[in-house]
């Protein structure tokens, strides 16, 4: 499984000698997974981009209702839907049943009659992007820095395999710093973070974040500044999600009653 470092400073917002954005959206996947200064182009451009989808039969060209194709995709068992960047990333599952195939829609069309539901890019593969279903709204408007997404840089745990530690005790100095960090952005309103600690072999504890912020502009660049932070708090088997929305999932409830680690004055 490929992870990348979170602590080099190179992968994190690509100056004026870096690559352009990819045109193939399954290349693009790769650079935005790591390196969050490509994230932006790639939200823009997943809803316009074909992606593939599992399904139990083929639907045929007579059945479409204008530009819809109505289909019957395939779910996972947590209920989030497949979705996949290329036919390559399809071909790497390992047990997928001879009967499923496998076709391209349009993403918006698709998530304009698939709605309320959670999508996972690429679950076969060992980067993998959630789609929350409450940030889809936001990102079919075109809203650059959508509160829906979630980067992993390995495979998300399933029900059962991670523990939220309410109880655990940030490292020393590790909350002073980020606060003394929040405070220099005016548009942060609140920020809340958690401690997730995986069950799995494979799985990586981290530490979950969530801030309210006015707009979106601020967000690459806090995502910078935060790196001399973690890397002097973190160990180096340890990850960092950062939300720009709290939401009002289980998780949210949870950061709730533990309370905000930041709060504009």
């Amino acid at each position: 499984m490929e992870t990348p470092d979170w602590f080099d400073e190179s992968q994190f917002v690509p100056t004026a000698a870096d690559r352009l954005p990819a045109a193939d959206i399954d290349e693009l996947f790769e650079q935005a997974f790591d390196n969050p200064g490509y994230r932006a182009e790639f939200n823009r451009r997943l809803p316009d981009s074909n992606l593939w989808v599992l399904v139990e039969e083929v639907p045929s060209a007579e059945d479409a209702v204008g530009e819809l194709m109505p289909i019957a995709p395939l779910q996972l068992s947590d209920g989030s839907m497949p979705l996949f960047t290329s036919e390559a990333r399809v071909r790497e599952a390992e047990d997928l049943p001879a009967h499923i195939r496998w076709i391209q829609l349009r993403a918006r069309e698709l998530m304009a009659q698939m709605q309320g539901v959670d999508y996972v890019l690429n679950p076969f593969s060992s980067k993998q992007l959630t789609l929350r279903a409450s940030g889809i709204p936001a990102m079919l408007a075109g809203h650059e820095h959508d509160p829906g997404l979630m980067m992993s840089d390995c495979p998300v745990p399933a029900s059962g395999q991670v523990t939220i530690d309410l109880d655990k005790e940030f490292p020393t100095g590790m909350v002073d710093a980020l606060q003394a960090l929040l405070s220099q952005h005016p548009r942060v309103r609140e920020a809340y973070m958690l401690y997730i600690k995986a069950d799995a072999p494979d799985a990586l504890s981290r530490y979950h974040m969530r801030i309210e912020v006015d707009g979106s502009e601020e967000v690459k660049q806090l995502m910078t500044e935060m790196q001399p932070v973690l890397r002097a708090f973190m160990q180096r088997d340890e990850g960092f999600e950062l939300w720009t929305r709290l939401g009002d999932d289980d998780m949210a409830g949870y950061m709730r009653e533990r309370g905000p680690i930041y709060e504009r004055v």
